[in-house]
C-alpha cells in the first residue's frame, strides 16, 4: 500500500525572497558582531577604563540623541533614493564608529564616535520595515518579521558566548595577569566591530524594487488598504506614544545590565555572557512562539500578553531578590521584549499605508531614542545615588501603561480569532 503524505505535509509553507534573505544574513552578521561581542563588552571596557554609570549613561545621552536626530533624515533619504542604499550605509557607518569606540578612551573623543555610531544606528534602524515590506508578500510577512528577530536572538547569542571569551583570550596571548583589563577588552571589540562591517556585504548583493520589477503587495487587503489620512495620523500618533512607554521602560534597565550583574551581583564577564546568550536564544524560540501564537489569537493580544508577562518580575527586580532570581526576571524581561517586536513590526505594516511607513518608523525613532537618551541619562544619575531598585519599579511601571494604551487603542483593529 503506497504511503500517503499527511495534509499537514502537503501544506504549502511561506518562503523568503532572496532579497529578505540577505537582510536577514546582514542582520545576524551586524547582531553578533555589535549586539552580541561589542555591546556585551563595550560597558565593561568603560569600567576598566576608570567611568561609572554615570558616565556611560552620558555616553547613551549623546547616542540615542543622535539616533533621534537621525532618524527623520533617515526616513527622508530612504524614501528619496530607497531602503537599501540607506541601509547599506548605516551599517558601514556604525561599523565604524564602533571601531573608533573601541580604539578611544578620553571622555569627549567617546562621545563623539557614540553621536556617529548613532547616526548609523539610525540608518539602519528606519529603513528596515519598508524594506522587509517592499520584498515580503502579506503571506509571509509575519514569518520574516519573527525570522528577522530570530536571527537578532541567535546572532545575539552567538556574539554574546563568543564575547565572553574573546577577553581571556587576548589576555593569554598577550601573557596579561587578568582577562578583565583595558587592552584585552579593545581587542574584543575590535572583533566586533570588524565583524560588524562585514556585514555590508549580504546587503550589497541585493537588489532594488526597481531592479525587480513589480514589488510584492504590501497595503493589507480590504478596508484598510484605503485608511482616511487623519486615521493614519491618528494611528501613527499612538504608536509614537506606547514607543515612549516602551523607551521609558527599556532605558531605566538595558544600560546598565551588564555592569549591575559585575558590580551587583559580583558575576564575571564569562557568566553574564551566558546569562545574555540565553536570553538570546530563548527570544529566538520565543519569537517563532509568538508567531503562531499570533496565527490563532492575533497580533495585538499576542504582542500584548507577551510584554505584559515581564512586569510582575521586574517589580521583583526592585526588591534586590538575589541572584537567581534577578536572573530569571532579567531573562524574562529580555525574552518578551525580543518575542514582541516581530508582531509590533508586523501590525504597524498592516495598518499604516506602505507610502507612510518610513516616516511612521522614523516618528517612533525619534520617540524611542529621544526618551531612551533622556531616561538613561537620568537612571544612570539616580543609580549612582540611590542605587538599582527604583528603576526597576519605574520599569515595570512605564511597560505595564504600554501594554494597556497598546490594547485599548489597537485591539479592535483586528478581527476576533477564534482558537482551534
Amino acid at each position: 500500500m503506497a504511503w500517503v503524505r499527511p495534509a499537514w505535509l502537503r501544506v504549502r509553507r511561506p518562503s523568503i525572497s532572496r532579497n529578505a534573505r540577505l537582510f536577514l544574513w546582514t542582520v545576524f552578521l551586524s547582531n553578533v558582531g555589535i549586539s552580541g561581542i561589542f555591546l556585551l563588552l563595550y560597558n565593561l571596557y568603560l569600567v576598566a577604563l576608570g567611568y561609572q554609570e554615570d558616565f556611560i549613561g552620558l555616553l547613551s545621552l549623546v547616542q540615542m540623541g543622535a539616533i533621534a536626530a537621525g532618524a527623520i533624515p533617515a526616513g527622508a533619504l530612504s524614501e528619496r533614493v530607497g531602503p537599501r542604499p540607506v541601509l547599506i550605509l548605516g551599517t558601514v557607518v556604525m561599523a565604524a564608529g564602533a571601531l573608533g569606540m573601541a580604539l578611544a578612551s578620553g571622555p569627549a573623543t567617546l562621545a563623539g564616535l557614540n553621536f556617529v555610531t548613532g547616526l548609523g544606528f539610525a540608518m539602519r534602524i528606519v529603513p528596515y520595515t519598508p524594506y522587509l515590506v517592499d520584498n515580503t508578500g502579506p503571506a509571509e510577512r509575519t514569518l520574516v518579521f519573527s525570522a528577522n528577530s530570530a536571527a537578532m536572538s541567535v546572532a545575539s547569542t552567538v556574539g554574546s558566548l563568543v564575547g565572553g571569551q574573546l577577553p581571556a583570550v587576548f589576555a593569554a596571548l598577550l601573557r596579561l595577569d587578568t582577562s578583565e583589563s583595558i587592552p584585552s577588552f579593545r581587542l574584543s571589540l575590535v572583533v566586533g566591530a570588524l565583524l560588524g562591517l562585514v556585514a555590508v556585504l549580504p546587503m550589497s548583493m541585493a537588489t532594488d524594487r526597481t531592479d525587480r520589477g513589480a514589488a510584492p503587495s504590501s497595503l493589507p487587503l480590504g478596508p484598510e488598504s484605503e485608511v482616511p489620512p487623519a486615521q493614519v495620523r491618528r494611528r501613527v500618533a499612538v504608536f509614537v506614544a506606547t514607543t515612549v512607554l516602551f523607551a521609558l521602560s527599556g532605558a531605566c534597565i538595558a544600560p546598565f545590565v551588564n555592569v549591575y550583574f559585575s558590580r551587583e551581583l559580583g558575576l564575571s564577564a564569562s557568566s553574564i555572557s551566558l546569562i545574555l546568550a540565553s536570553s538570546a536564544i530563548l527570544a529566538a524560540v520565543a519569537s517563532v512562539a509568538a508567531s503562531a501564537l499570533a496565527g490563532r489569537v492575533g497580533k495585538v493580544p499576542a504582542m500584548v500578553t507577551i510584554r505584559a508577562a515581564g512586569v510582575p518580575l521586574l517589580l521583583l527586580l526592585s526588591l534586590n531578590p538575589g541572584v537567581v532570581l534577578a536572573t530569571a526576571a532579567i531573562l524574562t524581561r529580555n525574552v518578551t521584549e525580543m518575542a514582541g517586536w516581530p508582531l509590533d513590526g508586523a501590525f504597524l505594516a498592516e495598518v499604516i499605508p506602505l507610502r507612510r511607513q518610513a516616516r511612521a518608523v522614523a516618528y517612533r525613532s525619534v520617540a524611542w531614542n529621544a526618551t531612551w537618551a533622556v531616561t538613561a541619562f537620568a537612571a544612570g544619575q539616580a543609580i549612582v545615588r540611590f542605587g538599582y531598585g527604583p528603576m526597576f519599579a519605574l520599569a515595570g511601571g512605564a511597560l505595564l501603561m504600554a501594554t494597556a494604551v497598546y490594547w485599548v487603542a489597537f485591539s479592535r483593529l483586528e478581527p476576533r480569532q477564534q482558537l482551534t
